[in-house]
């Protein structure tokens, strides 16, 4: 079995597949969509993606991977991780351009502009490949871990960023087969895809069951459906798993008010946070 990871070496989402599963060959890939691609492709296979920051919000590309219709893994695992970012570069250059992933330059947005008020920033598909879009440019800087420092052959200019703001990534763990949290052994969570038509009010009537019964939901995103304006998808976390009495009953209520709901799993939360 392998695991593959958003980003180059040296990602956030690479420390996440290094600390939680060492003992599998590990497969970088460019973009989440090539994750899901690559996972899909054999049963052997899991996969990393990053599902939401702290400071930058929800990751659209993990949740536009998870609502298109033809998505059919699930989710195994939430791992949790304290994000420290690097200023990777060179000592003494005029730094003209910053790269990061957008959760890491929204974070980071008013130490930048404090400390580098005239260059520019630019988005990248992950930290890591800002590094190594800074490698090749004598006026680029990354902020990035510190692995891709070494990876990439940059230098680091300062760390951690931020020390004091808090800023915790989610990351997914996908694959093949659903799992089974034990609830008395560690929390659970659950995700889901519900469609919903585009009426007044239906929104609020398949949220009441979750508020009737007491079930929690800690992340709900909406998504529009390409070619339709008459309805829309809402990616939705509930805490607790289906066989907890109160989410199990919640969603037996809500289905009959949706135009469907697919269970992308539910799945342990590994609460204490790895340290980048």
């Amino acid at each position: 079995m392998n695991v593959a990871y958003l980003g180059r070496k040296g990602s956030f989402a690479s420390l996440v597949a290094k600390q939680r599963y060492a003992q599998l060959e590990q497969i970088p890939q460019p973009s989440v969509a090539d994750v899901v691609a690559y996972v899909s492709e054999s049963k052997d296979r899991i996969g990393i993606v990053p599902i939401e920051n702290s400071s930058g919000g929800i990751i659209h590309d993990s949740v536009d991977a998870f609502v298109e219709d033809g998505f059919n893994l699930f989710v195994r695992e939430e791992t949790r991780i304290h994000v420290r970012y690097a200023l990777l570069g060179r000592k003494n250059q005029t730094i003209k351009t910053i790269y990061s992933h957008y959760a890491a330059l929204k974070h980071c947005n008013d130490w930048i502009r404090a400390q580098f008020p005239n260059a520019k920033t630019r988005a990248a598909s992950s930290t890591s490949e800002a590094a190594a879009i800074a490698a090749d440019d004598p006026g680029g800087v990354a902020i990035s871990t510190r692995d891709s420092a070494l990876e990439y052959g940059l230098e680091i200019l300062e760390f951690p960023i931020l020390e004091k703001v808090p800023n915790v990534t989610q990351f997914f763990t996908i694959g093949h087969e659903p799992v089974t949290p034990d609830a008395k052994a560690s929390p659970g969570n659950t995700s889901l895809v519900a469609s919903l038509s585009n009426q007044p009010g239906s929104l609020f009537l398949f949220l009441k069951p979750f508020h009737d019964l007491n079930a929690n939901l800690n992340r709900i995103q909406s998504r529009a459906i390409p070619g339709r304006s008459d309805a829309c998808k809402f990616f939705v976390g509930i805490e607790g798993i289906q066989t907890d009495p109160n989410v199990k009953e919640a969603l037996a209520r809500a289905l009959p008010l949706t135009e469907g709901i697919k269970v992308l799993g539910s799945y342990p939360r590994i609460m204490e946070p790895y340290e980048s």
